[in-house]
């Protein structure tokens, strides 16, 4: 059987190479399973859009809501900040051996977890509330089937690794 490989940008499919299979920006294409994933998309497709028309799946949420639930989080954040703050000088502050400074390594695992707080799939995969959509998503974008014998946390979990793995590829 003949492999293929297709460009991720424009989803052109070309005759497998090694030169081609180099570039970044290709994937093998598996006939078969893009029918799949093109089967999972449309159906994922369709479930939005009937949760985009029914009201009663989503509400309009007033503006005011959000800005006040922003306000509230900056609020909480500083007073957790100055309530330390206050601990450590009624305490004598923080004791210079405790005091570390951070290595590159501490500062790039920082980084990377503020990443991966950042990243909005993952916020989408956290507030999936069933089965069927981290399988359509899992899906739509890596092409896997799942176990679906496994509980919905578990599942978000697997699906929450792949998305970190996707990246932080090199």
């Amino acid at each position: 059987m003949a492999k293929y490989l297709r460009q991720m940008r424009t989803g052109r499919v070309y005759v497998y190479s090694d030169a081609l299979a180099k570039r970044k920006d290709m994937v093998d294409h598996d006939p078969e399973m893009a029918r799949k994933m093109i089967d999972a998309k449309k159906k994922r497709l369709e479930e939005v859009q009937a949760m985009r028309m029914n009201p009663d799946l989503n509400p309009v949420i007033d503006p005011s809501i959000l800005s006040d639930s922003e306000e509230l989080a900056k609020i909480e954040a500083a007073l957790e900040e100055e309530e330390r703050k206050l601990e450590e000088l009624l305490s004598g502050g923080p004791k210079p051996e405790d005091v570390k400074p951070k290595t590159e390594e501490d500062i790039a695992l920082e980084r990377r977890q503020e990443i991966i707080n950042k990243d909005p799939d993952i916020a989408k995969i956290e507030a999936m509330t069933e089965k069927k959509h981290v399988e359509a998503y899992v899906m739509e974008e890596f092409g896997q089937d799942i176990d679906l014998r496994k509980t919905l946390p578990t599942l978000k979990a697997d699906a929450i690794q792949l998305r970190v793995n996707r990246l932080f590829e090199t």
